[in-house]
C-alpha cells in the first residue's frame, strides 16, 4: 500500500475467511499475524466466517488461539440472501446488455464481505477488487494463478461487473477502476 495509504484504510477490522483459510487459521494456529494487532494500542481484528460446515468448531478454535479476536459466523439463511443479491444484480446487468458471464456455484469470499459490509456500513470502499482478470495470480491466497477450483466455483467477472454497477449507482466506492 505504500504510496496510497492516503487512499485506503490503513487497518483491518476483521478478516472474513472461507472454510479452508479459517481451518488453517483458527484450527491449525497458522497465519497467526493476519490476527495481530496493527500499531500500539490497536485491538486485534475479528473473524467472519460465511461458510456453514463446521462453522461451531472453527470458532471454536478461533476462540482458544486468538481469544482477544472477535469471533463471528454467519448462518446459512443470511449466507443465502447474499448470494439472492448477487443473483439480482447479475439479472440487472444482463438487461443492461453486459455479460454473459460465467457459471458460479457460490460468492468469492471478498463477495460475501462486500455485501455484508455494505448492508451494516454507511459506507463502502473497495480498492483492487474490479483490476484483475481471470489470467491474474489469485490475489487472495498468494498463488501463481487460480486455483481450478476457484474458477469452477466462483465467477470473478461476473463479481466484477457487479460492483462496478454498485459503483456507478453511487452505493459502494471503488478506487481501482
Amino acid at each position: 500500500m505504500k504510496g496510497h495509504a492516503a487512499y485506503v484504510g490503513n487497518r483491518t477490522t476483521f478478516r472474513m475467511l472461507d472454510h479452508r483459510q479459517s481451518v488453517k487459521m483458527c484450527c491449525l494456529g497458522k497465519y497467526d499475524w493476519l490476527l495481530q494487532p496493527e500499531g500500539p494500542g490497536a485491538k486485534p481484528p475479528g473473524v467472519i466466517l460465511w461458510f456453514p460446515n463446521s462453522q461451531d468448531e472453527v470458532l471454536a478454535g478461533c476462540k482458544r488461539n486468538f481469544p482477544a479476536s472477535p469471533r463471528y459466523g454467519l448462518n446459512v439463511a443470511y449466507v443465502d440472501s447474499l448470494a439472492a443479491s448477487l443473483r439480482a444484480l447479475r439479472k440487472d446487468l444482463l438487461r443492461l446488455g453486459f455479460g454473459p458471464f460465467g457459471e458460479w456455484f457460490q460468492l468469492t469470499t471478498g463477495g460475501h464481505a462486500v455485501l455484508l459490509f455494505m448492508r451494516m456500513c454507511d459506507k463502502v470502499s473497495l480498492y483492487g477488487f474490479t483490476t484483475y482478470d481471470s489470467n491474474a495470480p489469485d490475489q487472495y491466497a498468494g498463488r501463481k494463478k487460480k486455483a481450478h477450483s476457484g474458477e469452477v466455483w466462483h465467477d470473478w467477472d461476473g463479481e466484477k461487473h457487479a460492483w462496478r454497477l454498485l459503483h456507478a449507482s453511487g452505493k459502494l466506492s471503488i478506487c481501482s477502476m
